[in-house]
């Protein structure tokens, strides 16, 4: 989602390219080649996920663009208020009283 709002719409299509080659290979490769059935699958989906997460992450950090990383740092740092409501607002969600819980915060804020 991060790359999408900064138009760096080709990194996410390879990488979602390059995941969906390595998912199918490795599934094939656990699953038909080491007999590892279902949780082979799932190790495999697993492994596809996070080699997803750290490519996107690797060109935030040390990518093409330069100013990347400098907006990333300021919108992490700016939605920390928005995170904060809502972690918010879902923990009190889970009090005994759920209505009056989730009234005070908003009261108090």
């Amino acid at each position: 989602m991060y790359l999408q709002a900064q138009s760096k719409n080709m990194i996410v299509t390879y990488l979602v390219l390059l995941n969906l080659g390595l998912h199918l290979f490795l599934s094939w490769f656990m699953v038909v080649k080491f007999h590892l059935g279902l949780a082979g699958a799932m190790g495999s989906t697993v492994i596809a996920f996070w080699i997803s997460i750290l490519g996107q992450l690797t060109f935030v950090l040390f990518g093409g663009y330069p100013l990347t990383w400098i907006w990333f740092l300021s919108f992490a740092f700016t939605d920390l208020e928005l995170w904060y409501n809502t972690i918010l607002v879902l923990l009190t969600g889970y009090m005994k009283n759920a209505e009056v819980a989730l009234d005070a915060p908003s009261i108090c804020t």
